[in-house]
């Protein structure tokens, strides 16, 4: 509006041209937010961790050392993100022995921080990811069989020393006793899947849970999928586009300041 030579901005202008700024500034932020979180810095509280079908139950042999009335099987891990409270559920696999499995605070975690050796990590990751298809399409005793199956499997690719010739009977890793002795042959058949890679998988496929301070189990997953979240190329268009939206804006109040 021009009064007297002046050129007086409207209410409605000044209204705009703030949200632009105020806008701006809070992508700016968030923008910069994103760039610092590391890509694995997801922590997951675990509330509830619990057998899913269930285990069988037998001896465990690595190296010198036996561990009796050791129990094998899928685990149901059910929490929530630490950061945004986004509930949590997935199906997990043990991946060390030695340790108790509780509830607590899990970092997600690549493969790489289990075993360096990249064909160990692919062979993993076929098995989880081949598991709970397998699984589930199963019911009763037979359903319980392939979840310890799969488990006592992911135990001898990380244990046994070497990356093929898997047999969960005999070498530095095997297990007995009737009820593990009894799924020997399924065992094997799945680690042999992974060995000719009838099932096969990117590393990336599956990840670990750490326990925050490593006093708990770790356990094995299926990756979870990514939220969804601009890239930030993205958030610099926006950026850039609500930018260029102030910047027109003010050009165009000044013409008209001009003009008067």
């Amino acid at each position: 509006m021009h009064v007297r030579g002046k050129w007086v901005t409207s209410p409605l202008i000044k209204f705009v041209c703030g949200a632009v700024m105020r806008i701006l500034v809070l992508l700016s932020a968030m923008f910069a937010a994103l760039l610092a979180v590391p890509a694995n810095a997801t922590v997951i509280a675990v509330d509830n961790l619990s057998y899913s079908p269930g285990a069988h139950y037998g001896t465990l042999h690595l190296g010198t050392d036996s561990f009796s009335g050791e129990p094998a099987g899928r685990f149901l891990v059910q929490g929530h993100d630490v950061d945004t409270g986004a509930l949590f559920t997935a199906y997990s696999f043990c991946v060390d022995i030695f340790k108790l499995a509780d509830t607590g605070n899990f970092r997600i975690g690549a493969l790489s921080e289990l075993t360096s050796n990249v064909v160990k990590q692919s062979q993993l990751a076929a098995l989880v990811t081949n598991a709970q298809g397998l699984i589930d399409s199963l019911t009763g005793v037979a359903q319980e069989q392939a979840a310890a199956s799969f488990q006592l499997a992911i135990w001898e690719v990380i244990y046994e020393t070497g990356v093929s010739g898997y047999n969960v009977a005999s070498g530095n890793f095997f297990a007995d006793d009737t009820n593990f002795t009894a799924l020997h042959s399924q065992v094997n058949s799945y680690l042999t899947n992974v060995e000719n890679n009838t099932w096969n998988a990117s590393p990336v496929q599956a990840s670990l849970l750490l326990h925050d301070t490593g006093a708990l189990q770790a356990q094995i997953i299926v990756t979870p999928s990514a939220p969804a979240v601009p890239e930030p190329a993205t958030w610099m268009m926006m950026i850039l586009g609500f930018g260029l939206v102030g910047s027109a804006m003010r050009n165009a109040k000044k013409g008209k300041l001009q003009a008067a």
